[in-house]
Formats: structure tokens, sequence, C-alpha cells
């Protein structure tokens, strides 16, 4: 449970809206010390550490507001002290938001939210049944926190500049160059070796080694680890408005008091279950006879069929011609001299001609060509 005690009271401060004098006190200055002028309680604001004048806490029950002389007078007081009339129906003065200790204001503060809480009134009074427009409590946000506004607009500005760069720069490219690739692999049935465990082993397996192996480890219960963590304890501290004047530095000590933490240990428990080592009969590639050419001309070719020992029937040693591949590729030169390459089906990679025109996105960050965005744009003969 959190401990509060007041550090210390000490005077408001306001600045005389009649002749300016500045840092008058809250307490001691009901009237300007200059001209005369009755304390304007609706510009009070909290000094900074080195302005503090200490005084003797009063109670925070806000002063009244004369409505025939202005003068702020102590919430005991059933008369005003600058002309003597009753309170009769006065309402008790503005008190100030609370502040961190560390953080101070000034005159210019209490006024600007002064003069704004008027407007609000005025309007409130004009049009009791609507609320500000949007555009004023924007600018009446942006106007009380501008420091709060400032992290959202950096915040906004780095995001802004991570999407920028992560997205694509269109750049037009000119055909460069083509290039092809053809390949005819040959496969054989082979024996091979492999092992599973047991329950997924493939049908046509020829098992001929089966031992238990562990399968996975189970995490087991296996008592407790205990650390005894002592007491902290941590304070906050505020700047309160007494509403009289005054304002007192209240910290707020929380602290959590000792204790033993605890985790659960826990073991590992190997689960068993049966491996097999088998064989099985598969088709594999053993090699390839392959083709390749830097132009569109001559138009590509197959190779030769390599030489494969053919079978009547499906046995091991027998070999076979795989399934033909061919890749085009349609080279590209930037305008700005980088050069990148993409993959096309062969009937239209044979119509992309030299001298071409196309639009890609290229990432800023690696120069990368994205192919799916590629447009052609024209062509050059």
């Amino acid at each position: 449970m959190g401990r509060t005690t007041r550090r210390g009271t000490y005077q408001m401060l306001w600045d005389c809206p009649s002749c300016g004098s500045s840092k008058l006190l809250g307490i001691d200055h009901r009237h300007c010390p200059h001209c005369g002028a009755a304390q304007e309680e609706n510009l009070r604001y909290f000094p900074s550490k080195g302005d503090r004048v200490p005084t003797v806490f009063r109670g925070s029950t806000p002063d009244w507001e004369c409505e025939h002389c202005g003068t702020p007078c102590a919430a005991a007081d059933g008369f005003c002290m600058g002309c003597g009339a009753p309170r009769g129906d006065a309402a008790s003065v503005h008190v100030r938001a609370s502040l961190s200790a560390g953080e101070s204001e000034n005159g210019a503060q209490a006024k600007r939210e002064w003069n704004a809480r008027r407007q609000r009134a005025r309007a409130e009074r004009s049009a009791p049944q609507r609320h500000a427009s949007w555009f004023q409590s924007l600018r009446d946000y942006l106007r009380y926190h501008r420091k709060g506004v400032s992290v959202v607009a950096i915040a906004m500005a780095i995001l802004g500049l991570i999407w920028f760069l992560c997205t694509d720069k269109e750049v037009q490219m000119v055909v460069h160059d083509h290039s092809w690739a053809r390949t005819i692999p040959v496969e054989r049935y082979s024996t091979i070796q492999e092992n599973d465990w047991c329950s997924r082993t493939p049908g046509g397996a020829r098992v001929y080694s089966r031992q238990s192996e562990v399968h996975h480890y189970d995490e087991i219960p296996d008592g407790e680890d205990c650390r005894d963590i002592p007491e902290s304890c941590s304070e906050s501290c505020s700047n309160i408005d007494n509403g009289n004047g005054s304002f007192s530095e209240v910290c707020t000590q929380t602290c959590t008091p000792s204790r033993q933490e605890c985790t659960t240990r826990y073991r590992e428990e190997p689960v068993y279950a049966d491996k097999c080592y088998y064989e099985i009969d598969h088709w594999i590639q053993v090699h390839a006879a392959k083709s390749a050419g830097q132009s569109r001309s001559p138009e590509p070719s197959w190779p030769d069929n390599p030489s494969v020992s053919e079978c009547a029937s499906e046995r091991v040693g027998c070999e076979r011609l795989g399934t033909r591949t061919g890749t085009y590729w349609v080279h590209f030169r930037s305008e700005e001299g980088g050069l990148h390459q993409c993959g096309f089906p062969q009937a239209e990679w044979a119509q992309i001609d030299p001298g071409d025109h196309w639009l890609g996105g290229v990432s800023r960050i690696g120069e990368e060509l994205d192919c799916e965005t590629l447009e052609r744009v024209g062509a050059t003969r």
C-alpha cells in the first residue's frame, strides 16, 4: 500500500495583468504591490524550484472570488477582504491541474490557459447544447499538448521514412540481352537406404533393422527453485494546487514487501519409439545433358539425348530420360546503369527485342527488381 506525505507547502506565483509585474506571491500579494490591482487567481502558476517561497499549509479548500471587486478570498472568509461584500453565491476559484514535482510553469502559460477556458465558457453559454467543434477541440489539444504532438510527429516521420525505404521505385529499363538454358535429366532406378519412425515407413520399404530410439522429450515437474526478493520502494512526487494561493509537494511512496518467488523446475524424460532402417527403390537423377546460349539467335535447341540403359520392366539399374526443362531470361539495363534479369515463358521471351523499353519496380534497399511489376512501354527497332 502506498504512503503519502506532504514534503512542503509553497506560494503559487502570478503575473499582474494590469502593470505586468511578474512572480508575485499567491498568498502575500493579494493585490499587486506596484499598481494595487486585485490578484487574478486564474493566472496563478507553479514556480520553478529556484523561485519557491515556503508557507504554512492552510488546507486544500479553494478560495472564492468576490463578485464585486474580483479579490480572491479565503474559503473561511464570509466577507471579501478587499471590499467587505458578503460571499453570497460566489463560486470557488479554478484549481490548476497537478504537475510532476520536477516541472514548473510561467505566467504566459497560465494566461494562455485562462484565455482558452474563457473562450470555451463563452461558447458553452452561447450554445449550451452543443459541443465545441472538432476543429476547436483539435486546436486546443495542439495548443496544450505541444510536447506530445511533437513526439507523434517525429514517430510519424520515422514511419514515413521506413515506408518510403520499403517501397519500390519505378525505374525505366532497356532490354540489354537474352540468355537461355535447357536440360534433359537422366534418371536411374536405384536402391537407396533411408530411415524413419516405423509408424511412417513408406510402402515398398524393405526393413533391415529396427531399434528403439528417443523420439522426443517430455518435461516433467521436478520440484521448485526459490529465491528471496528483498523489499523495494519507489516514490513519485507531484505539485498539487491547494486553490488558496499555495501548493504542496505531495509524494507517494509505494513499497513491495519482501517475498519469496518460486518457479517450477522441470526435468526432461525421454520418450522412446521404434525407428526403422530400410531399403527402398526410387528413380533418382544421376546426370543431365545441358545446352545454353546468350542470345535468341540461333533459336534455343535441346541437347542431344543422352544414352540410357532402358529396360522393358522397372528394375534396379534401369535408366530413363526425365522431364525436359527450359529457362529463358531477359537481361535489362536501368537508366542508372544497374543490371537486372527476369525469367519469361519461351513464347513471350521470343517476342522481346533488344532495345525494348520497360518499367519496373526496384527496391530502394538492395536495388532488386520485382519481376512481377514489369510493364512494356515501348520498343526501338
